[in-house]
């Protein structure tokens, strides 16, 4: 049994999703990191679609400033 002294638990939402802190509860089956960082997977895809598709990155920014 693992226990953490607060963590992150993701909340779903209809365009993003939210990250909300939970004070000391127990973690047990899961990996601390994900736990303490359950953003990290989606920002590593991130990455990689980035370095994979750079013109995107580019029209996002774009669109994002019209």
């Amino acid at each position: 049994m693992i226990t953490a002294q607060g963590h992150y638990e993701v909340e779903e939402a209809a365009y993003a999703e939210n990250y909300v802190w939970m004070t000391g509860e127990e973690v047990e089956g899961r990996a601390i990191e994900e736990v303490l960082h359950p953003w990290r997977a989606g920002y590593e895809r991130w990455l990689e679609d980035r370095e994979l598709h750079p013109e995107l990155q580019e029209w996002l920014e774009i669109r994002a400033l019209s």
